[in-house]
């Protein structure tokens, strides 16, 4: 009757029972006489069962204990003799008449009626109490249901045993079934095999995660006509998977176009991200994936192949795989890239999510959006926003530019959303309260000391001398030294400073030509600053200096005389400068235009001005600076005799030779020319012919 019973499926108690009793009959098949020893094994027994609970721990009598020692040895028999178990098997020391006395002979245990019951289930994805009701009605209109075939010819007979609603709600599929056939297999990634990796063994740079995401708020900005907009901003940004630091990143207003098109993320936004990461930060000299996605977040072919040429095929990239075309049924479903093939970055967007909650426009969890949301920014803010691109308030009135300047939204606008970014992803980058994983094997876990209990210092950010004497007194005040997990930012520089992690950055010319040098466009240079015409870039004019840092870190002026394009990076609004040739000779600094009532920022602007001027000054002054060394003695000079101060022969000797290189009427001829010259042509030429008289030009 238990053949098909395994003994892991009995509850634990039951389990220990059998186990007790068949050591039991062991035990006694090891004596010489085991008659002699039933009622002492009984007993024996007896005690061990008490450790149970339940039925399990009902004691055994010296008989109970004869008659299941001997089932044991000779296997089971009914009442007609017949052998029902094989000897020396748990089955026969088994006593299922408890779980047999409550068990009623039904057909729903049966697999063909279980397989017809997930089908029904699998029809009907909102209610399983409509799957049921399906089967109730097909009994009730006689159609054929398996394992009940014929068993309701006229559809009159009652519902068979078993078919309560909570037994059938018993025996539908399990969640994990429902969730794959009712949402999809990428709903149900939790209850399918995963494969789980470590950053154990890695370094900083070994894999930069790049993915966009939609920040959960709303914000103003401008649209491509240049008219105030409201929209939820999109960010493009990269995470190291080492040290889990966000690295770089940029926020962009979903904003519409020219043509009425929504604007959002392109691939050459991405482009410029790499840039920027790769001049600013560079790749690792072990070498660099880049992992990322086919859709927003996507690096071309040829972006991939410029980057394995100019890194030297340092930088690789990785693409997600394609999920969701396969699916249960005969339908595939839409393919998409694999978030867990990033799921560092998924679960940091989830924490800038949290740390962005308390922003006004926020548009809530899950798309689920607070009511208030409609009022700040669907009927206040709107009305803002119409009346400063119409230049009309309520009643169509007119209103002044002082007018429109004292309106207010409260939507924050892009920029200051930037600054709020800054602080946040900041945050994140600083925080230990952290459970990062592997974090201890990676030597993230550092020991850090306090002197006073209060400001805390890891040791390996001490002195030599001063780490030893933390340690000195840890040993006599053990609490003064802790065990502390490093930040992400703190675990990138520490994994910085570790021999073999160093860096390498793009130089201005790779990243030119991982741009494209045809992206150039000439340069205005006057009054040292370049001046690019950004309105179809930035919707303002971009200013630069024209004293470019070149690749080995040294400053260069440039020559006005010369032609001068650039190639700018709009994220980071670095400007890369070229020649004619295409020569890329450095990267300018973005210039700032200053408020006159900010008094700071102009007397930075002034002192910086002035010290362009000096170097420039000083420059010119070195070209002339032999001429300049004459005619200042001979200034002395003359300020000498007008003085009154007494000139010797000689002081006026060379006073006069003074006079004559300082007239610069004519450059003396070559030698060869002399003699073929006539004496007066040349005569004025070398020495005077005496010291005794003045000697005139």
């Amino acid at each position: 009757m238990y053949e098909d019973l395994r003994l892991e499926d009995l509850p634990l108690d039951d389990a220990a029972r059998v186990r007790y009793i068949v050591a039991a009959c062991k035990e006694l098949e090891r004596e010489m006489y085991p008659t002699k020893h039933f009622a002492e094994m009984a007993a024996e027994l007896t005690r061990r069962l008490a450790g149970l609970s339940g039925p399990a721990a009902r004691p055994v009598a010296a008989k109970s204990m004869e008659r299941l020692y001997y089932y044991w040895q000779q296997g089971k028999k009914n009442k007609r003799g017949q052998r029902v178990t094989a000897p020396r098997c748990w089955q026969a020391v088994f006593d299922g008449r408890t779980v047999a006395a409550n068990r009623q002979q039904v057909r729903t245990a049966q697999p063909c009626f279980r397989a017809h019951l997930a089908l029904l289930a699998s029809r009907h994805p909102r209610s399983l109490t409509t799957a049921i009701h399906e089967l109730f009605a097909e009994w009730d209109n006689a159609l054929p249901i398996p394992g009940y075939e014929g068993m309701n010819p006229t559809g009159r007979e009652p519902r068979p045993a078993g078919w309560s609603m909570d037994n059938l709600y018993r025996l539908m599929p399990d969640r994990a079934a429902l969730t794959i056939l009712h949402q999809g297999t990428r709903a149900g990634y939790n209850y399918l095999a995963q494969a789980h990796s470590t950053r154990v063994g890695l370094w900083p740079g070994a894999v930069y995660s790049f993915d966009d995401v939609w920040l959960d708020c709303k914000v103003r900005g401008y649209d491509g006509n240049g008219k105030m907009h409201i929209d939820r901003p999109l960010q493009l940004g990269c995470l190291d998977r080492y040290t889990g630091k966000r690295i770089s990143w940029f926020t962009k207003l979903r904003t519409k176009g020219e043509d009425g098109h929504r604007l959002q993320l392109t691939e050459d936004e991405m482009l410029y991200l790499i840039c920027d990461l790769l001049l600013n930060v560079g790749y690792s000299v072990r070498g660099t994936v880049f992992v990322c996605e086919h859709g927003t977040a996507n690096i071309s072919q040829p972006v991939a192949d410029a980057l394995a040429m100019l890194s030297d095929g340092k930088i690789t990239v990785e693409k997600s795989g394609m999920t969701g075309t396969r699916q249960v049924g005969a339908f595939e479903g839409r393919a998409v890239g694999n978030p867990r093939f990033k799921a560092e970055l998924e679960s940091w967007h989830n924490l800038l999510h949290n740390r962005m909650d308390g922003v006004l426009t926020q548009t809530g969890k899950n798309r689920t959006e607070p009511e208030r949301l409609y009022g700040i920014t669907e009927k206040h803010d709107a009305t803002i926003v119409k009346a400063v691109n119409t230049g009309k308030g309520l009643h169509n009135k007119q209103l002044s530019p002082a007018q429109l300047a004292g309106l207010a939204t409260f939507s924050m606008t892009l920029g200051e959303l930037a600054d709020f970014l800054v602080q946040v992803v900041g945050g994140i980058n600083k925080r230990t309260d952290h459970d990062l994983q592997g974090w201890q094997e990676c030597g993230f876990t550092q020991p850090e000391f306090s002197f006073t209990g209060q400001d805390w210092t890891l040791l390996s950010l001490m002195k030599p001398e001063e780490a030893e004497e933390a340690l000195m007194l840890a040993r006599r005040v053990p609490a003064r030294l802790r065990e502390r997990k490093l930040s992400p930012d703190e675990a990138w520089l520490y994994a910085l400073s570790q021999p073999g992690n160093e860096m390498v950055r793009f130089t201005p010319a790779q990243c030119v030509q991982l741009l494209g040098a045809h992206r150039k466009f000439k340069l205005k240079h006057k009054g040292g600053t370049l001046f690019v015409d950004g309105k179809s870039r930035h919707h303002r004019e971009l200013l630069f200096t024209d004293e470019v840092i070149t690749a080995d870190g040294s400053k260069r002026l440039l020559d006005y005389e010369q032609q001068w394009y650039g190639v700018l990076n709009p994220l980071s609004e670095a400007l890369f400068v070229l020649d004619e040739r295409n020569v890329v000779r450095g990267v300018a600094q973005r210039q700032h235009r200053v408020q006159q009532q900010d008094e700071a920022a102009r007397l930075r602007m002034f002192g910086s001005m002035v010290q362009r001027r000096a170097e420039e000054l000083a420059r010119i002054e070195n070209m002339v600076a032999p001429d300049t060394a004459e005619h200042r003695i001979q200034m002395d000079y003359n300020h000498r005799i007008l003085a009154g101060e007494q000139v010797d022969p000689l002081a006026v000797a060379d006073a006069a030779q003074l006079r004559r290189i300082g007239s610069r009427k004519a450059a003396p001829p070559a030698p060869a020319l002399v003699d073929s010259l006539p004496a007066e042509e040349f005569a004025g030429f070398g020495l005077p012919d005496g010291y005794d008289e003045p000697t005139f030009l």
